[in-house]
């Protein structure tokens, strides 16, 4: 099954992610694909090998605007 990370910083040449139950593990950059920038959504396969999710990083953007929309509406 694959494991969904986010991209929270990058520090140098670290890939700071974020697991599902919010823990952190630090990558090297360049084990993680091109394009990769902070706030990608990643999987992780189980061989290990990452790639970008730009389906579900539209929908966890969708979902942050909304909730940030919500805290500003009278």
């Amino acid at each position: 099954m694959d494991e969904i990370l986010a991209l929270d910083r990058i520090e140098g040449s670290i890939a700071v992610l974020e697991t599902e139950n919010g823990k952190y593990m630090d990558v090297p950059l360049a084990q993680l694909p091109e394009g990769t920038r902070q706030g990608s959504v990643l999987r992780r396969r189980p061989n290990g090998v990452y790639s970008l999710d730009a389906d579900e990083e539209a929908k966890r953007r969708a979902e942050n605007f909304a909730l940030a929309e919500s805290l500003f509406e009278d």
